[in-house]
């Protein structure tokens, strides 16, 4: 029986995959700071939802959680969409999910610093190969055609997704230790949304909301309740459960999943690269999490 946290976790960059397309379709229209404000408008009254449905209210973390739900806020939510809705302005979608694939290379790489996560060689070869097969879909066969371009001002934006969310993911293993993931992501999807207001309003993008389209508000309610609000919470339990480097690993999904949907609504070609690439990317991500002798050992005991 295929463990609900792993289906949650393939979920996640068919998600992610798919914002890639949806914020590419709003970013020319929309400026930055206020299509990210939307975006949280809609996962956080989402996320109110559930949380009044689940406890009756919202839970109170507790003064000593404040500052690290402050601090979540501002990097998985402030910074990363700023960044997000700014690089997919100037680069593809494409090109930025390249960059995005060295995420949970970074991930593993603090976890092991920070909380002392076993990087075996299996997990090393794991996210080799998933990253390998990420740049491979991607550049369509040929990853050194990558190194070619000029890094350029989008890249440097994408980038920030990269250091945002290895920080929202590492200091999020924390949080977790005393919070349930609905209880952090809400929080901090809160905190993230009011500190957009201000730019959002400088940037004069409230004054011309009335003029959107509705297909725009659909994207908004799409990349809010799918991509942010469940996306985020299944992120955090494979996190709190499996750790930073073994949940991380399945972003180098997320290109490879944005192609296949490609393929199934837009009538993309698919290729025999494609498949190369996902064959990669799938036997990096099962080695990543591939149970260790002393994991299969202490499930046992436990049992």
């Amino acid at each position: 029986m295929v463990d609900l946290k792993y289906i949650k976790l393939i979920l996640v960059p068919i998600f992610w995959g798919s914002s890639f397309v949806a914020v590419r379709a709003i970013a020319f229209h929309i400026s930055p700071f206020t299509a990210a404000f939307f975006r949280f408008l809609f996962a956080s009254l989402f996320l109110l939802g559930l949380s009044f449905t689940k406890h009756g209210s919202l839970p109170n973390p507790g003064k000593k959680h404040y500052a690290i739900l402050v601090f979540l806020g501002l990097t998985g939510i402030f910074s990363y969409n700023y960044f997000f809705f700014s690089g997919l302005k100037i680069i593809s979608a494409g090109r930025a999910t390249v960059i995005v694939a060295f995420t949970p290379a970074l991930v593993s790489v603090f976890s092991t610093i920070m909380f002392r996560e076993r990087l075996t060689v299996i997990k090393i070869v794991g996210l080799f190969m998933a990253l390998a097969g990420t740049l491979w879909v991607v550049s369509k066969g040929n990853p050194g055609s990558i190194l070619k371009v000029n890094i350029g001002k989008g890249e440097l934006y994408i980038f920030g997704c990269v250091v945002s969310w290895t920080l929202y993911s590492l200091i999020g293993k924390i949080a977790l230790r005393e919070l349930t993931p609905l209880t952090a992501i809400t929080y901090s999807c809160l905190i993230g949304m009011v500190a957009l207001i201000l730019p959002a309003f400088i940037e004069g993008g409230f004054s011309s909301a009335g003029d959107y389209p509705l297909i725009v508000w659909i994207y908004f309610v799409y990349l809010g309740v799918f991509t942010a609000a469940l996306a985020f919470i299944w992120y955090y339990e494979g996190i709190q459960k499996i750790g930073p480097t073994r949940s991380a690993v399945f972003i180098n999904m997320v290109p490879l999943w944005g192609i296949v949907l490609g393929i199934v609504f837009l009538g993309e070609e698919a290729s025999a690269i494609l498949f190369l690439g996902a064959i990669l990317v799938i036997v990096g991500v099962y080695l990543t999490n591939k149970p260790t002798t002393a994991r299969v050992k202490q499930k046992k005991i436990g049992n």
